[in-house]
């Protein structure tokens, strides 16, 4: 069976709870990007969603269903171990490339799974999912699947590190 679905999950605020390492600028517009970074060796403390985890889970053992984690957070080995822990084996990963990986969280994830999109086993995709805690990411990439002409599917996870 082809794959004819593609499910792409946020990391941060989705599947884990990594609000102990966040915190907003003085403006509480934004992430403290700085603060994020001089706390990215806690990121073994970050604590799975279950619910979200469960659902996950499900769709990485459906045959046409494809699970990804996209996240604009730089991976590390403490954000490997919490996976690790809590099962969450994603059928691929995308994440920035270092620091100076300066993309949009949003346009990381378009170009990934764009990738995907021209792979063979990704011919009979027709539904994509975004499950995101941060609107405008999930409005942008729900937008421009669906002016592709994937019916699309967003799913809105509030979190406290949604920006």
């Amino acid at each position: 069976m082809k794959i004819q679905a593609i499910h792409i999950f946020d990391f941060d605020g989705t599947l884990v709870d990594s609000s102990h390492r966040y915190k907003t600028d003085a403006s509480g517009q934004a992430i403290d990007l700085q603060y994020w970074i001089d706390n990215e060796d806690k990121a073994d403390l970050d604590t799975p969603i279950e619910s979200v985890c469960s659902l996950f889970r499900n769709l990485c053992q459906s045959a046409k269903d494809y699970a990804l984690i996209a996240t604009a957070r730089i991976w590390c080995d403490g954000a490997d171990k919490v996976c690790e822990e809590a099962n969450i084996k994603p059928n691929s990963l995308v994440s920035r490339n270092g620091r100076t990986d300066h993309r949009g969280g949003a346009q990381l994830k378009i170009a990934h799974v764009n990738r995907l999109l021209n792979l063979k086993q990704f011919s009979k995709v027709n539904t994509i999912h975004v499950y995101e805690d941060n609107l405008t990411y999930l409005k942008t990439i729900a937008d421009y699947y669906y002016n592709k002409g994937f019916s699309v599917k967003g799913h809105y996870y509030p979190s406290k590190q949604g920006f």
